[in-house]
């Protein structure tokens, strides 16, 4: 009998070599050169139709938002958002000072500048916009931060000056339970020590949530940030990371979060900040929907409707 396996699993290899040999191949391209690139790249003849096919969920959830149209310049940020965003990572981050400061702008640096190494900060980030961008851009600006993903996203980085700044705990894969419960423990004891602690807040794992209503789904809002935060006595600043059809990218911080601030209980509060947090991931997801990732448009688009989306439904349609 014939061994087919390695016949059959052939495509699927010469795929993945390809995919990772076009990747090296983008790496080595200065963001400079590639920001001009893109520019030109929007001119081409026959490049509406390119972007139209790329945006297709864009335009499924501009519908749903009833947001009107999209204009060029969205799916330009889309585009953007969604297929260029390992290597705007490594060329920003080997990026001259005068490319990166030309670039990279910071916006309200002093939330977190009021807390930084004087107490625990759980720095909210989101898929969203540059998404992972923030926290390789903090660290080049001189802040040191643990961040938690589920696997290195940050391995393929070159080791440059700042590379220490940016230390990253991998929790493992969906089915590895404890390497999650390894990396909340360690993510707690940093925030004690007054540690700056990036986690991303509106991904689809971890051992609890909070149901909310996003923008007229019902969505589990995973907890971990807020516990952690409520747990260690860390402040929660969410940050965004948003790119314009320019390349330029804006790190801008929002207002703090305080645990101690609020009234309740432990388990009052890390609902609060949950609930919080899911009403300004919301009003971005409103105001700037070009920002949003395809694949969490994807999974949003899946979710059932709010349960006061399903009373206002049958009450309108009664009426």
């Amino acid at each position: 009998m014939v061994d087919t396996s390695q016949i059959q699993g052939r495509p699927r290899v010469d795929q993945m070599e390809r995919h990772q040999l076009v990747r090296r191949i983008l790496r080595a391209v200065p963001y400079r050169v590639g920001v001009r690139g893109l520019s030109v790249l929007w001119t081409l003849p026959g490049n509406n139709k390119l972007l139209a096919r790329l945006c297709r969920p864009l335009r499924r959830l501009a519908r749903y938002l009833d947001t009107g149209s999209l204009s060029v310049s969205m799916r330009q940020v889309f585009v953007q958002v969604n297929f260029l965003s390992n290597w705007r990572l490594h060329a920003l981050s080997i990026a001259p000072p005068a490319v990166f400061d030309r670039y990279v702008t910071f916006k309200n640096l002093h939330l977190l500048d009021a807390y930084f190494g004087k107490r625990g900060v759980v720095l909210c980030n989101s898929h969203y916009g540059g998404g992972k961008l923030a926290g390789v851009l903090l660290a080049r600006k001189g802040y040191s931060l643990l961040t938690l993903d589920r696997v290195n996203s940050y391995g393929f980085l070159p080791k440059v000056s700042w590379s220490e700044r940016l230390e990253c705990l991998v929790m493992g894969q969906r089915e590895e339970q404890q390497f999650l419960l390894k990396a909340l423990f360690k993510c707690q004891k940093a925030l004690r020590k007054n540690r700056l602690v990036q986690i991303v807040a509106d991904g689809y794992r971890g051992n609890s949530s909070v149901m909310v209503n996003f923008l007229g789904k019902q969505r589990a809002i995973r907890s971990s940030f807020a516990e952690l935060a409520v747990g260690a006595g860390a402040v929660v600043i969410p940050v965004q990371s948003r790119i314009n059809p320019h390349g330029h990218v804006e790190v801008e911080l929002f207002p703090p979060m305080d645990p101690q601030a609020m009234n309740g209980s432990d388990a009052e509060k890390v609902t609060q900040l949950c609930q919080t947090y899911a009403a300004w991931l919301a009003d971005a997801w409103q105001a700037e929907p070009a920002n949003v990732f395809k694949n969490d448009i994807e999974l949003f688009l899946r979710l059932p409707a709010a349960r006061e989306q399903l009373l206002e439904t049958s009450q309108h349609v009664q009426s």
